[in-house]
């Protein structure tokens, strides 16, 4: 968990308590798929968190983490692919990888705008069992945040009218008001 804390991008208590919820509602997860892995501390949280889990991570570079998170998940199953996220034939490729695998948690935390999220849920959540869970970080709108991620808000805004699921929630850390928070957002489907 200390690789996590050091590189993970998410407010800690919104990490903390997102680990929570999963354990709660999925403490049998053996796959996870987490796209935008960045420098792999959200990585290594689950990985941490589901230690018999298949791991799946998806972003535009890996080259820079690949080593190291190959060298700190030892023994585990860990896969990474390298590509555009949002790409129709990136994302068929991973829909081939994982036809016969469903994913039991999927994290989204790509590209920062409305866009990129919105394609990224489209192509990867269909990957995602019944009962699993697809959380989203950066859902609040943060003032002069570059890109803005105001888009993404008012997709997960969208998302909860919308897509059918068995709940849905969101995290914000308790000590900093919500504008200068990212936030986590959360299906269970």
């Amino acid at each position: 968990m200390q690789y996590a804390r050091k590189y993970a991008q998410q407010a800690p208590k919104e990490l903390e308590h997102l680990r929570y919820l999963l354990w709660a509602m999925r403490p049998d997860v053996k796959v996870v798929m987490e796209i935008g892995i960045h420098e792999g501390g959200t990585l290594a949280a689950w990985a941490d968190l589901y230690p018999k889990a298949k791991l799946v991570g998806i972003d535009i570079d890996t080259k820079k983490i690949r080593s190291e998170l190959h060298n700190m998940l030892e023994g585990r199953e860990l896969f990474l692919y390298e590509g555009d996220s949002t790409c129709g034939d990136f994302q068929a490729d991973i829909h081939r990888a994982f036809e016969q695998i469903p994913v039991d948690f999927l994290f989204i935390d790509g590209g920062h705008d409305g866009r990129c999220v919105r394609a990224d849920f489209d192509g990867y959540s269909k990957l995602v069992r019944p009962g699993g869970i697809i959380a989203f970080h950066d859902i609040c709108s943060v003032p002069n945040h570059n890109p803005p991620v105001h888009e993404i808000r008012e997709f997960w805004d969208e998302l909860k009218r919308t897509h059918p699921c068995r709940i849905y929630g969101e995290i914000f850390d308790p000590l900093k008001p919500k504008t200068h928070s990212g936030g986590i957002g959360y299906l269970w489907v």
